[in-house]
């Protein structure tokens, strides 16, 4: 999900796994806390090298990054695993499910979101400077929304090329 996502938060911060060796732990292994934060994902911030749907996340430079997830993200039995892991997404269909049910949203919500940003007059605004400068043209709800789904469906295009093979 952070990767397909591609959430700059993982790598510093919102980002947690949790283990218990207590000898009647519900948890015994690593886990991974539930996935949170992703304002700073899916190409919602300026910086070039992440608001661009291409590219792995666990290659990108960042001054923060998680020192685990980039020791594992470059073994090749974790590559091997995610490999599968995303075959098995690919074929799910759990984007273009997503992308139908944002557009439904969109249509059945529209007044409601209307009035949401009558109240707070955030759209086509980047209201801590880190947005990119196509959100600035927003007008409506649907052209969030679409820039969105755009830019979802170019990223799982950009990961296909990488991990599925010919």
């Amino acid at each position: 999900l952070q990767e397909i996502m591609k959430n700059v938060d993982v790598g510093f911060s919102s980002f947690y796994m949790y283990v218990d060796f207590s000898k009647t732990s519900k948890h015994p292994r690593l886990t991974f806390g539930a996935p949170w934060d992703f304002d700073w994902s899916s190409g919602n911030i300026s910086d070039g090298t992440y608001a661009r749907y291409t590219g792995t996340f666990n290659n990108t430079n960042f001054d923060h990054m998680n020192p685990w997830l980039y020791l594992i993200s470059h073994t090749s039995f974790f590559n091997e695993l995610f490999k599968k892991y995303y075959e098995l997404f690919t074929y799910s269909e759990i984007v273009e499910n997503a992308v139908n049910d944002n557009e439904y949203i969109t249509r059945c919500f529209s007044s409601e979101f209307s009035k949401n940003f009558a109240k707070w007059r955030v759209l086509g605004t980047s209201q801590h400077g880190y947005h990119p400068s196509e959100v600035l043209g927003y007008k409506t709800h649907e052209d969030a929304a679409n820039s969105f789904n755009n830019w979802l469906r170019n990223r799982v295009g950009s990961l296909d090329s990488i991990y599925l093979e010919d």
